[in-house]
């Protein structure tokens, strides 16, 4: 069956429920438990959505991650960025990355996996059987080194409401776009894999209660997205690499955001695979395109 995949990174289900979008919860629906990884690290987890395996086992891990991460800086800068890591670990963050790219001493190094973990993927074992593949920044697999919407993410944190909303605008423009060039190949292909760093970087510029106006603004534009729930003859699995949680205190402010072990999944047809951990998600995704 023709199928297309949309992730949508950090999709958190209670939200889903308070803000009665009942538009995400298609056919089949469900939770699912993030076991078992070293973190919830987004790269990590779609490595393991990926093979359904996990990925420490084959090498894919926070190290190999951090490693090819300062690659990007030339050589003889390399020492320098050893020093802060191991000597001014606790000192807030000097913002070097970021002094680096601007003056052109630092370049965005991928943190895909080698050839060798890619073969171990269920995109690898469909083309190898002869379906056609397309994926659009999926990450861990072809996500685009030089985007950086993450990068300036980390720096708004903190800053004023209008950055961080204008960045989150952007990104919502961004994921439109990029929806809207892959429907126009759709047909083509037998699987279509797309990625959009939304919900979780506007989750992570939510910094009080009264800011989740832009949270559910986001997530209400995700599900006004042409066609998604229209496809005809088209499996569509919508799912997260994770949840995202947030504790406001008295006077509102969010004191404990974070990444939580829960994901969300949603799909349009019957499946014999339900998912129930990260690692079913290779199995399910085989059992839709081969049949």
């Amino acid at each position: 069956m023709k199928t297309i995949i949309f992730a949508l990174d950090a999709l958190e289900l209670t939200l889903i429920d308070l803000w009665r979008l009942d538009e995400f919860k298609q056919k089949n629906f469900g939770s699912y438990e993030v076991v078992g990884l070293e973190a919830l690290s987004t790269p990590i987890c779609f490595s393991a959505i990926l093979t359904g395996k996990n990925p420490s086992t084959y090498g894919y891990t926070l190290s190999y991650l951090t490693q090819n991460l300062e690659q990007g800086y030339p050589t003889w800068l390399q020492p320098l960025v050893w020093v802060r890591k191991r000597f001014l670990r606790n000192v807030k963050s000097l913002g070097m990355r970021r002094k680096a790219r601007t003056i052109g001493l630092f370049e965005a190094h991928s943190r895909n996996m080698t050839e060798d973990q890619k073969n171990l993927t269920v995109l690898m074992r469909l083309e190898s059987e002869g379906y056609t593949v397309r994926t659009d920044n999926v990450p861990s697999y072809d996500e685009d080194a030089q985007a950086n919407f993450r990068g300036r993410m980390i720096h708004l944190i903190g800053k004023g409401f209008e950055a961080r909303e204008e960045h989150v605008e952007e990104l919502l423009i961004a994921t439109r776009d990029r929806w809207l060039r892959n429907l126009e190949v759709l047909d083509s292909h037998d699987l279509t894999f797309i990625y959009s760093p939304l919900p979780d970087i506007a989750h992570h510029l939510v910094h009080h209660e009264m800011e989740l106006m832009l949270l559910e603004r986001v997530y209400r534009s995700l599900i006004d997205l042409p066609l998604l729930f229209e496809l005809k003859d088209v499996a569509v699995l919508i799912l997260s690499d994770h949840g995202y949680l947030h504790e406001f205190d008295e006077t509102g402010k969010d004191i404990s955001a974070e990444h939580s072990h829960v994901g969300f999944w949603s799909l349009n047809v019957d499946t014999e695979v339900v998912p129930t951990t990260i690692f079913d998600f290779s199995e399910l995704i085989y059992h839709l395109v081969t049949t």
